[in-house]
């Protein structure tokens, strides 16, 4: 519990530091709700940039002590707006307490316990240590992070491109690490899922009706994907609140009739969409739009200039370092246009992209006619092909978004007199699943988006509901049907948690994750740490990882091969795949012995080879390999019928020549110790 204890801490300093910012504003005076989530959200983005900015200073300042002092400051400094924020949020419960439609109300009570009992069993989740199924978080979210505390200091992490990211939220996860490990940083992820929470029910109150935003909340949180991001170190959905902030306030500049909330209105929205652009690249994308729809609703050239002005300053840290160290802004996208980037090629990036690009359907320009019935065909292959969504480690029922979304979107289209902010809005969100159509169809990159729909969907459920029906001998059918579909996903996401089964036995012998985690694997892990973790223990890798933890030296490095997930690790490491980046130079050994003598000197003494994700995994003469076999699949894989070029050819010849030895082999899992 100590982890929650601290997760109120920060969430209550973000309030407090986020409302003093905006203490001078007066754009929130019947909108108590939103004001929170403002607030929190731009102290949030205040606490991350004050420790990214430590990191890059390094000496010391990326501790418990350096970091620790600088919340009490913040905390200090922003204990009036603290103080504040909470005769905000009691003015906000006043305000959904005044409903006075007795309907209303009783659909007001159902949300509002469907959303307490699933943010009560994602907060459970949080607790669960993190496995494959959670590839990113266990690959860079957390591992970076760890990574930097080990350090002591913020720098480039030459074989893994990814900490080049914009790193918002694993500056917030880095501080989850450090004073509750990874159940505060799960945490600090599963608070933007309550501020996205408070967001839609604050708006829809203002702007819709009283049960709209209670309804989209719902909607959310009971779509499986958004739910299971809600409880791991991922950022989709922080990427989601501080897109769904920044549309609305965007939306915001358009309805104001007055100059001065217009301007204010246009630095909140560029804060919120500065501090997406500094979680995802793909923020690129509403940020253009928000452009894009300020112009063509006329909105003065000052409020646009503000706008980009105060977006772009926010953003730019994480660009100007990638620009001065690694020599692109957008690393390591866009080769093409930035051919001097550091640790990359031209055959990286086309590998990179063609990753990118193998999930969902077909979108190619120069095939139009498929192009287009592949798009008109994606709501429905979302929701029931998933698995060409997903990372294979990561598709579980979990991943599933289910079709209502689509279905109430649709129906949308059928209203007439919908408000202009749930329209602006929605459209937002509907350019985004334009883009991310022909950008990447990755299904867990739909989450950032979900909040905006969210609004549409939920005005739909509001007015399907409440308005007032034409006699008609169905007219009483429409709110039965639409009862009945919001009804439909809550019990959907019910038979997930509690009655698909874990099959985790099984799902280990077979080298994959387990089918979906449930309740009952929560509480199991609650009260484990991660050292005694069942879930954890049952994963393929861990049992390799913590043998190298505790037969090693602590300053003996590893160098991962077929594998990226270093989080559990207490060792230096290296992503060992060429494919990664050119930091390794396998091109200039002339033999294996140059390649071993490189690792030694620089302080890397093992060899991890994870077979169950070789290339050559699928052997029909060895069907039951790597696992149990694990020694017989290095040899026939490596050493017998690998490339005679590349890293995989410098790996076999010092296979061959014995001066990389096995130390371990278990679970599919070969552990090599590097010699000469």
């Amino acid at each position: 519990m100590i982890a929650m204890v601290f997760a109120l801490i920060g969430l209550f300093i973000a309030g407090g530091i986020g409302r003093t910012v905006l203490r001078r504003c007066a754009l929130f005076s019947e909108a108590r709700a939103e004001q929170w989530a403002f607030a929190a959200a731009i102290g949030f983005g205040i606490i991350g940039y004050g420790v990214y900015f430590m990191g890059l200073i390094g000496h010391g300042l990326l501790s418990k002590v350096a970091i620790g002092v600088w919340l009490l400051v913040i905390g200090a400094v922003s204990f009036r707006g603290a103080v504040e924020q909470v005769r905000d949020i009691s003015l906000g419960i006043r305000a959904f307490a005044k409903i006075e439609m007795k309907s209303e109300r009783v659909v007001v009570v159902f949300c509002f316990l469907v959303l307490l009992f699933f943010g009560f069993v994602s907060l459970l989740a949080c607790y669960m240590a993190p496995t494959g199924q959670a590839w990113d978080a266990v690959s860079y979210h957390l591992a970076d992070p760890k990574v930097f505390l080990r350090q002591g200091q913020i720098t480039v992490l030459p074989t893994e491109h990814h900490s080049n990211f914009p790193f918002l939220m694993e500056m917030l996860f880095l501080v989850g690490l450090l004073f509750g490990d990874f159940p505060l940083a799960n945490l600090f992820h599963w608070l933007m899922g309550l501020l996205c929470v408070v967001t839609l029910v604050g708006f829809g109150q203002r702007r819709i009706g009283n049960t709209a935003g209670w309804i989209g909340a719902v909607l959310f949180v009971t779509t499986p994907v958004a739910l299971w991001q809600a409880s791991i170190a991922y950022i989709d959905i922080a990427l989601g609140v501080y897109t769904l902030l920044g549309s609305i306030a965007a939306v915001e500049v358009v309805l104001a009739s007055e100059e001065k909330p217009r301007k204010q209105w246009s630095v909140i929205a560029g804060s919120m969409l500065g501090f997406a652009l500094g979680i995802k690249y793909l923020a690129l994308l509403p940020f253009a739009f928000i452009v894009c729809l300020l112009v063509l609703k006329r909105v003065p050239f000052r409020c646009v200039a503000m706008y980009l002005v105060v977006g772009g300053m926010i953003a730019s840290p994480w660009y100007i370092k990638n620009t001065v160290l690694m020599g692109n802004p957008v690393y390591p996208y866009m080769y093409k246009v930035f051919p001097n980037s550091k640790y990359w090629s031209a055959e990286r990036g086309r590998v990179y992209d063609s990753e990118q690009q193998g999930f969902g359907y077909a979108h190619s320009l120069r095939q139009p006619a498929e192009t287009v019935q592949n798009l008109m065909l994606s709501p429905w292959r979302v929701y029931g092909n998933a698995e060409r969504f997903s990372n294979q480690g990561e598709y579980t029922f979990m991943a599933l978004f289910g079709g209502l979304w689509a279905g109430l979107l649709f129906a949308g289209l059928l209203l007439r007199g919908v408000p202009l902010g749930v329209k602006l809005l929605t459209s937002l969100g509907v350019l985004q699943l334009f883009a991310w159509f022909f950008v990447a169809q990755v299904s867990r990159y739909l989450v950032f988006v979900l909040p905006l729909l969210a609004v549409g969907c939920g005005y739909v459920v509001h007015r399907m509901l409440f308005e007032k029906q034409k006699s008609g001998r169905v007219a009483w059918l429409q709110p039965i049907l639409v009862v009945g579909a919001v009804g439909g996903q809550v019990a959907l996401m019910c038979v997930g948690l509690f009655l698909l089964p874990t099959n985790g036995r099984t799902a280990m012998e077979n080298g994959t994750q387990p089918t979906v985690v449930n309740v009952l694997d929560m509480l199991a892990e609650f009260s484990h740490s991660s050292a005694t973790s069942p879930r954890l223990t049952r994963s393929l890798e861990y049992p390799a990882i913590n043998w190298l933890n505790m037969n090693t030296d602590k300053d003996a490095g590893v160098v991962l091969y077929e594998e990226t997930r270093g989080y559990y690790l207490d060792r230096p490491y290296l992503w060992g795949n060429g494919e990664h980046s050119s930091y390794i130079p396998y091109d200039t050994f002339s033999d294996s012995a140059g390649m071993s003598a490189w690792f030694r000197g620089q302080g890397f003494r093992y060899a991890l080879v994870n077979l169950n994700w070789s290339s050559k995994k699928g052997d029909p003469e060895m069907p039951s390999a790597p696992i149990h076999l694990e020694r017989e699949a290095l040899r026939r894989w490596y050493v017998d019928t690998a490339e005679t070029t590349g890293w995989r050819g410098l790996v076999a010849d010092a296979l061959r020549r014995d001066l990389w030895r096995v130390v371990y082999a278990d679970r599919g899992v070969v552990i090599l110790e590097i010699g000469q």
